[in-house]
């Protein structure tokens, strides 16, 4: 049946499969609970084994990128689960360094590596150096990753110097823009910013609010691997319904996002394959 499956995708499908898919891998915690594992751990080094069983099956169905949320930055506020956390990460890169290697994949990291302990940081550029020659399929890895923050780096690297429009909120001509529903809101702590988000490969975009012409092909460049095209469909397990400051920015760009109900370490490749299929026949 699965050999089956794949030829079907192999002859049929294979140049029209989405070239770029993203996870929100959640609800390994609730998995452990249910199955009255020892700790929450369990539940990730069973999410971590799933990983491991769906990159194959995505790479053989000929999708070119993929993107894993693996580590929140908000997850540093876990006190009592970071440290095990990181643990098993430096394990698991360790164990899996060679399997990365094998999978001919070259493998970038998306996220605040300042935040990462030592030996973290270490095997991660290790792994990142030995595999940039790779090209059979480009796995993004974001970890210690929040979608506020890299759109914060972004912003000051695209721009020298923020303009600080608080004194001229009450203006008329401001209120109306802001009340315009083709802006979005950028806030970095007392600086607003009001950006139109146009077509990616098609737009100049101007703003009496800046003082300066923003660009969002030239803005795209400053984001953490802007080599990533923004993602034709991100999977969220666990049934919940919200992105959790995960490539909120990228899926703006025509992204159909599914939230599902199998919890994380549950799901299987039919149901990815499901997930293709329906994108393929509704939105492709």
């Amino acid at each position: 049946m699965w050999k089956m499956v794949k030829y079907c995708f192999s002859v049929f499908l294979r140049n029209l499969t989405p070239n770029h898919v993203a996870f929100i891998l959640d609800g390994n915690r609730r998995y452990a609970r249910l199955h009255s594992f020892e700790s929450v751990i369990d539940g990730h080094k069973k999410g971590a084994e799933v990983v491991l069983n769906i990159i194959p099956l995505l790479k053989s169905l000929g999708i070119k990128y993929v993107s894993l949320f693996i580590f929140s930055r908000d997850n540093f506020l876990r006190k009592g689960e970071v440290e095990n956390m990181m643990e098993l990460l430096h394990r698991n890169f360790h164990k899996e360094k060679q399997w990365l290697y094998n999978l001919n994949a070259k493998i970038l990291i998306s996220g605040d590596m300042n935040l990462l302990p030592e030996n973290i940081k270490a095997i991660l550029n290790e792994i990142v150096n030995e595999t940039k020659d790779k090209n059979e399929m480009i796995l993004n890895l974001c970890c210690a990753y929040s979608c506020s923050t890299e759109i914060e780096t972004s912003l000051r690297t695209f721009s020298k110097e923020f303009v600080d429009i608080r004194e001229d909120i009450k203006d008329n001509n401001h209120r109306n823009v802001m009340k315009s529903t083709k802006l979005g809101c950028i806030t970095d702590r007392n600086k607003l910013f009001y950006v139109k988000f146009e077509d990616l490969y098609d737009c100049d975009v101007d703003s009496h609010i800046l003082n300066y012409k923003l660009k969002i092909r030239e803005f795209w460049q400053c984001l953490y691997n802007p080599q990533i095209p923004p993602p034709k469909i991100l999977i969220r397990t666990s049934g919940e319904t919200r992105l959790s400051d995960f490539l909120f920015y990228q899926a703006c760009f025509n992204t159909k996002i599914y939230f599902i109900e199998t919890l994380w370490p549950a799901i299987n490749r039919f149901t990815i394959i499901f997930v293709i299929i329906h994108y393929l026949l509704f939105y492709n």
